[in-house]
């Protein structure tokens, strides 16, 4: 019971770091990461760096809790989710304009946050079931 409790707060404090440093990064080299993924409108990076940080702080602060609260988690998998169907939006409509390296960081991106979702979902669904 405590094994899956234990694997559920690692894998969100792995989330926590990818997101935190991934906000960071967008956050403080949006001109670079602008150009280098092809990025017209590049005021979106610091704003999404921003939300990032905070969600990752959100993360963080589940993750250390001493009782992992139920609803929490299912609010950061559901975030988790958003943000793997907005990255196939983005692919698929093509709005920000991404570069070849764009289209690829985004659905790297997806894909990695996809299954940190996934894991945390199915931790989250043996940690609930054995209280």
């Amino acid at each position: 019971m405590e094994v899956y409790r234990v694997k559920l707060k690692r894998v969100m404090l792995i989330n926590a770091g990818f997101s935190g440093i991934t906000g960071l990064s967008a956050f403080l080299f949006q001109n670079f990461i602008s150009v280098w993924m092809g990025i017209t409108q590049s005021l979106w990076l610091p704003v999404v760096g921003l939300i990032l940080i905070l969600f990752a702080g959100f993360v963080t602060w589940t993750a250390l809790q001493k009782k992992v609260r139920q609803k929490a988690v299912y609010f950061i998998v559901f975030q988790d989710v958003l943000w793997v169907l907005g990255s196939i939006l983005i692919l698929l409509n093509g709005w920000l304009g991404l570069s070849n390296a764009g289209n690829i960081m985004v659905s790297l991106i997806a894909v990695l946050v996809g299954a940190l979702a996934w894991v945390q979902f199915r931790y989250m669904n043996r940690v609930f079931r054995m209280i």
